[in-house]
């Protein structure tokens, strides 16, 4: 009886772990037969999971590959990861064959009917997703009519999945991304701005990481990574409440591809997602056009600012802030759902987060019990990074205080300084090239407490300096550099 106790409790847990583990995308067409009009390379690369491995065909534009699902399956979405070689124009189709007394043959397949899903008549990028097609077939064709290029047509790996992704419910669009590094001005922000064309790309190193602050608890279904050829080759997706103790979702080993997805049966809970790097797929950094989010999302609730030393209504009920760039400038934006007394709003601006300065007053509603809308725009944000803040002020004159929101800089010098390993151990290694004369680096904790601080000689060539971090206990700390008086760059540091 014991023995069948355990048995059965061994296996409940068996059956309880898999059914919270993480489910990673896979294609329909993966290691399924097929065909192509030419072979320069097998067709069978195009569907093997291994994204360095391709299928080419012959040097001219009427070409096509097929894949055979083995039955007829729902078609909703389809990607093409293509080599340098991709398709201009080309039609996606599929068809349902049905076979024959002796069984259906390609030559029934290829000279069959075929239903077109969708028309390119433009491409441009080598990163094709096609999504809510709504179709069905057992055959899936993309037939090219004009190249890109002056070689053949060439796929790294032909995808078709039954579902699409609700990309009006991407939680991490145009949220606050924070990265360990950033390498030739691909800041964090682009990985989370649903724009193909932009990217984030990392420093050199393997150990790197990007998260984004989702500003609310999330119940979170799938997370999708969309990689530049600088792809991840180990990596784990991370959830977190507070961005300091992070949990494993998913973990990717001896990944190939330039397109990652995680879903899960049971949704995982957090307000920070991450990827974190542990090795690079080649001698680049780690390099993200999108990293998306799906699921639901509960936002943080309504923060009132607190009105010190006075008895009576909040001044002001704050529901939102953020800043953001456009362009050259910076968008600041804030809202209110109630206002009582209140004279009005300073927008304040820093270089470090800790000294502040007003930039304008903007009136308040005075009183209001409906929601009010505000916005300033900075049209000469500092090049280094700009902090901002709102100092409420009361028509008694009492002053507070809004949450910080921060903006990355546009200064190509900054993007020359390069830290690394950040999160780091023990010491860190400071990296910049003579063309940006840094003349003196400092530490500091987030609150502005200086702990080091050292002038720099930059000679001609690559410069690099060792930062000790052993004496200080775990935690984030601010790393300044500056050129001239003037701040060149502020990475932050987490030691752990």
């Amino acid at each position: 009886m014991k023995l069948f106790c355990y048995s059965f409790l061994s296996l409940l847990f068996t059956c309880l772990l898999l059914a919270a583990s993480p489910a990673q995308a896979q294609s329909l067409a993966l290691n399924k037969a097929s065909i192509a009009s030419s072979t320069v390379q097998a067709s069978a690369n195009a569907f093997d999971g291994n994204g360095t491995t391709r299928w080419e065909s012959n040097s001219t534009d009427n070409e096509y590959i097929i894949v055979d699902l083995g039955s007829v399956q729902t078609i909703d979405r389809i990607r093409l990861t293509w080599e340098n070689a991709y398709g201009k124009t080309f039609t996606l189709a599929v068809s349902a064959v049905t076979a024959n007394p002796v069984g259906t043959t390609w030559s029934n397949v290829v000279n069959g009917s075929w239903t077109t899903v969708y028309s390119e008549p433009n491409n441009a990028s080598t990163n094709n997703e096609y999504a809510n097609l709504g179709s069905s077939g057992r055959y899936v064709r993309m037939k090219g009519t004009a190249r890109a290029t002056g070689y053949g047509y060439s796929l790294y790996e032909f995808e078709v999945f039954n579902y699409s992704n609700n990309t009006a419910n991407n939680l991490a669009l145009g949220k606050t991304g924070l990265a360990s590094s950033t390498q030739g001005g691909f800041p964090a922000a682009q990985a989370f701005d649903n724009d193909n064309a932009t990217r984030w790309g990392s420093t050199y190193d393997d150990n790197q990481w990007l998260y984004v602050d989702l500003k609310g608890e999330a119940s979170i279904s799938s997370i999708y990574l969309s990689w530049e050829t600088a792809y991840g080759k180990d990596f784990r997706l991370e959830t977190s409440e507070d961005a300091s103790a992070w949990t494993t979702v998913s973990t990717f080993t001896g990944n190939t591809l330039h397109y990652n997805e995680a879903s899960f049966a049971t949704p995982v809970k957090g307000r920070y997602v991450r990827m974190y790097g542990v090795t690079r797929g080649t001698g680049y950094g780690f390099s993200l056009y999108e990293f998306q989010v799906y699921g639901t999302l509960t936002p943080l609730a309504t923060t009132p600012i607190p009105m010190s030393n006075t008895v009576g209504p909040l001044p002001v009920t704050l529901t939102s802030f953020s800043a953001t760039r456009q362009g050259a400038a910076v968008a600041v934006r804030w809202a209110t759902a109630t206002e009582h007394n209140s004279a009005g709003f300073d927008v304040q601006r820093s270089a470090n987060g800790i000294s502040f300065e007003t930039l304008v007053t903007v009136a308040a509603a005075g009183n209001s019990q409906v929601t009010k809308a505000y916005a300033y725009s900075d049209a000469t944000p500092l090049a280094t990074g700009s902090y901002y803040r709102l100092r409420q002020v009361d028509l008694d004159g009492t002053v507070t205080y809004g949450p910080v929101a921060a903006v990355a800089g546009t200064s190509p010098a900054a993007a020359l300084v390069e830290v690394f390993p950040n999160p780091v151990a023990d010491q860190a290694t400071l990296q910049w090239p003579a063309t940006a004369a840094p003349t003196r680096w400092s530490l500091t904790t987030t609150t502005g407490q200086v702990l080091h601080a050292e002038s720099i000689l930059t000679q001609l060539g690559a410069n690099a300096q060792v930062i000790d971090l052993r004496p200080y206990a775990a935690g984030s700390y601010i790393l300044t550099v500056e050129a001239a008086g003037q701040v060149l760059s502020r990475t932050r540091v987490q030691k752990n």
